[in-house]
C-alpha cells in the first residue's frame, strides 16, 4: 500500500466531512424552521431545504450513532473504529426499502451460537478440514459431499426451530402499513431459506388482521440463499450470491428499475447487511438487537472491512427508524 497516498485520501476525506458537517450544524438552528417549511409552506424550495437538511443531519450521524456496544460484537473499541466511513446518504425520495428478515421483521430466532459449534464440528470431524474456520454458509461449500448433506441437515434443522419460534418485531407492521399507504416499495433480502420468508409474510398478515389493520401486501421481490434469477450479464440462471456480495440489492433494483441510491438497506448486521449496502452503493440502517448474529465472519480484519460496516444511520428499533423515516420524508 502507498502510505503516502493513503494518507492524502485520509486528509481529503476529513475536509470533505469537515465542509459536509455545516447542514447539521445549520439544522440545530433551523430544523425548526425546516418542520414548519415542510408543514406548512407550498413552496418546493423550502420542501427542498427541509428534506436537505434533515437527510444531511440524519446521515451524517453514522459514526457517532455507531454504539459502543454494537462496536463491541464487531471486535472494535471506540479508539479504533473509523470515523471517516463513507457511508452512502439516504435518497432524498426513496423509490424502496430492502428490509433484513431475522433481526429486523422477526425478532432474532436463528440459534447462531448452535450453528457455528455443529458446522465447526463438521469440520472437524475430517483431517482435511480440521479447524476450518469462518462464515457457515460460505464455508460449507470446501467441505465433502457427505459433511455437505450433514451440514444442510444442521442448516434445516435450525431454521425449522426459528420458524417454530418466530415472532413478528414490534413496530414493522406500522411501519410497512406507511410504506404502502405512501407507494415506497419494499422487498425481503436474507441468508434464510425461501420457506422462512412465507412463513414470515404469512404470520405478518395474520398479526395485522388480529389487530384490526388492513391485509398487508407480500414483499415483492425476496430474495433468500437460494432464490435463483436471471444473470443479467451472462443471461443464465443461477442462484444469487449470498450477503455482503452487492449481488442481491442490484438484483432488486433491476426488478423496480431504479438505482440503489434510492433505496434504503435495513438490517441488524453490520458485517452482512451494512457492508451489502455500500457495496451496492446504498444506505443503510443498523438495528442494533444486542443479540448474537455473527455466522462465523467474525470482525472487520482490515481497514475497508471496517469501513464499509459503517451505516448512515443506527437504531435501536425499527420503530425508532419509523419515527425517522417520517420526520425525514414526511409524507413520502
Amino acid at each position: 500500500r502507498d502510505d503516502s497516498s493513503y494518507e492524502r485520501r485520509q486528509e481529503g476525506r476529513k475536509l470533505q466531512m469537515a465542509w459536509q458537517r455545516l447542514p447539521s450544524l445549520l439544522t440545530v438552528t433551523l430544523l425548526p424552521y425546516s418542520t414548519n417549511a415542510w408543514s406548512c409552506s407550498g413552496s418546493i424550495t423550502y420542501r427542498n431545504v427541509a428534506v436537505s437538511l434533515r437527510v444531511h443531519a440524519a446521515s451524517l450521524q453514522s459514526s457517532r450513532l455507531y454504539s459502543s456496544s454494537q462496536q463491541q460484537r464487531d471486535g472494535l473499541t471506540t479508539t479504533d473504529f473509523p470515523t471517516t466511513g463513507e457511508a452512502h446518504p439516504f435518497p432524498t425520495k426513496p423509490v424502496g426499502i430492502i428490509f433484513d428478515m431475522d433481526g429486523t421483521i422477526t425478532k432474532p430466532c436463528i440459534d447462531f451460537a448452535n450453528m457455528r459449534s455443529r458446522i465447526y464440528a463438521i469440520c472437524d470431524s475430517d483431517p482435511r478440514t480440521q479447524n476450518l474456520r469462518g462464515d457457515v454458509l460460505e464455508l460449507v461449500s470446501e467441505l465433502s459431499e457427505e459433511q455437505q448433506a450433514e451440514a444442510k441437515r444442521v442448516f434445516d434443522d435450525i431454521e425449522r426451530k426459528a420458524i417454530e419460534d418466530m415472532q413478528i418485531m414490534d413496530g414493522i407492521i406500522e411501519f410497512v402499513q406507511h410504506l404502502d399507504d405512501f407507494g415506497i416499495r419494499r422487498a425481503v433480502l436474507t441468508r434464510n431459506v425461501g420457506t422462512s420468508i412465507i412463513a414470515m409474510q404469512d404470520l405478518m398478515r395474520r398479526n395485522a388482521e388480529a389487530n384490526g389493520g388492513a391485509l398487508l401486501k407480500s414483499f415483492d421481490p425476496v430474495v433468500a440463499r437460494d432464490t435463483i434469477a436471471r444473470n443479467s450479464q451472462t443471461g443464465e440462471m443461477e442462484t444469487l450470491k449470498s450477503k455482503p456480495e452487492p449481488d442481491a440489492i442490484l438484483h432488486i433494483c433491476e426488478q423496480w428499475g431504479c438505482h440503489p441510491a434510492d433505496v434504503i438497506m435495513i438490517g441488524d448486521s453490520a458485517a452482512d447487511d451494512v457492508a451489502c449496502a455500500y457495496r451496492a452503493g446504498c444506505s443503510s440502517v443498523l438495528i442494533q438487537t444486542g443479540k448474537d448474529n455473527d455466522a462465523g465472519g467474525g470482525a472487520a480484519a482490515t481497514r475497508k472491512e471496517m469501513e464499509e460496516r459503517v451505516p448512515t444511520v443506527s437504531v435501536n428499533a425499527i420503530a425508532e427508524f419509523h419515527k425517522l423515516f417520517s420526520s425525514t420524508f414526511g409524507g413520502h
